[in-house]
């Protein structure tokens, strides 16, 4: 019996070998099939294609003074995000490809490869990061409480009883709509009533006294009262600070190094410093609702 037990299994050593065999040729045919088909391109790397192409994909909605937008006389595009991208581009070595569109749509054309980076400053949120990956901070957006000029809650000096009396079921807040703005509305004032508007219709709830308050940028915040005093903006201090990062493809962990390096090479210098400082400068910001990078340190 131990005999003939044997000769099976010896008999079945060359059938099992010439299975392996078989079974890696068609693993290996099934890999170059792959990557003939999809002419090499699926072990390319993001900053390899960007830097092959030529072009630095963006996608943007350049409708924020200081940020991104259009000169009104000659509609050059204009402001730091667009300063910061392309120093960025100049460092690929490539040129800059501007893909505009609606802010909503940023996120799902990063997800469909419709554009490589984004680089207006997105707020980074729990939420959004399920989709796409945030690089470290290269913009900081102050937030500022907006009040009706007329409101009684400008004298009152304590920030936590403001927040206590917007948070009453009569009460309305707004905010921008597609921002994260609205993450502070729900946990501040979780009693009020909400409403989420188009940024110049939001300011003008508050301005004409059908919303009790909004949250918004106070770069936003402050532009819009230079031409409507009607609203203002609470003890003209921020209340709370949001990051804003670069965003790439999730899990884009080397693009995201590169970009990560970068933005702590331009920080220790003072480069976003010191092109922040100028946009606010221009738009005759406030220190005290300025948002600034950090002061560089580097050498």
């Amino acid at each position: 019996m131990v005999c003939a037990s044997w000769f099976r299994s010896v008999r079945l050593i060359p059938l099992v070998v010439a299975m392996t065999v078989i079974l890696a040729a068609c693993a290996e045919g099934d890999t170059a099939s792959q990557t003939t088909d999809e002419g090499d391109t699926t072990e390319q790397g993001t900053i390899e294609r960007i830097r092959e192409r030529g072009t630095l994909r963006v996608g943007a909605e350049c409708l924020y003074k200081g940020t991104c937008f259009l000169d009104p006389d000659t509609g050059e595009r204009l402001g730091y995000g667009v300063d910061v991208t392309n120093i960025l581009a100049a460092d690929l070595g490539v040129d800059v490809e501007w893909v505009d569109m609606e802010w909503t749509a940023l996120i799902p054309a990063i997800q469909t490869g419709q554009v490589d980076m984004i680089t207006q400053g997105m707020t980074r949120t729990p939420e959004r990061a399920f989709a796409v990956t945030f690089t470290d901070p290269m913009e900081y957006y102050p937030q500022a409480l907006v009040l009706n000029a007329e409101s009684e809650l400008l004298e009152v000096e304590n920030l936590d009883e403001v927040i206590v009396a917007l948070n009453q079921p009569d009460r309305t807040i707004t905010f921008l709509l597609g921002g994260a703005h609205q993450i502070i509305v729900e946990n501040s004032f979780p009693r009020a009533q909400h409403r989420g508007l188009e940024s110049a219709q939001a300011f003008e709830e508050v301005a004409t006294g059908r919303a009790d308050a909004m949250i918004a940028d106070t770069g936003d915040a402050w532009d819009y009262m230079q031409n409507n005093p009607r609203a203002t903006i609470w003890q003209m201090r921020a209340i709370s600070t949001h990051q804003g990062s670069f965003v790439v493809a999730y899990g884009d962990l080397e693009f995201l190094t590169w970009l990560n390096n970068w933005v702590a090479y331009y920080t220790a210098n003072g480069t976003l410093r010191n092109l922040k400082l100028a946009w606010n400068q221009e738009r005759g910001i406030p220190a005290d609702l300025a948002g600034l990078p950090p002061a560089g340190a580097g050498r």
